[in-house]
């Protein structure tokens, strides 16, 4: 982990153009992994969340990659039926 990116969650949240309850919201979900995304500044839980906004921008990458290839996925199955008239 680079430090020199860890932040409060409202700096976070700003840099990666997200809502402070977004960000509280993956991070309660799990999305946002302990140790990689956010850590604890004094390393014990009730201490201050500061946020890695370089994995963060990763995993909002590969989020979208992910989300992206599902939606051409699904739309490659879907069968065109164009019926055509003899003039």
């Amino acid at each position: 982990m680079e430090y020199q990116f860890l932040c409060g969650v409202e700096d976070a949240a700003s840099q990666l153009c997200v809502s402070v309850s977004s960000l509280r919201s993956a991070k309660t979900s799990g999305e946002l992994l302990a140790g990689d995304h956010w850590v604890f500044s004094t390393g014990k839980p009730n201490s201050r969340v500061l946020w890695n906004v370089k994995a963060i921008r990763q995993w909002q990458v590969a989020q979208t990659k992910l989300h992206a290839e599902k939606q051409q996925k699904l739309a490659s199955e879907i069968e065109v039926y164009v019926e055509f008239e003899n003039v």
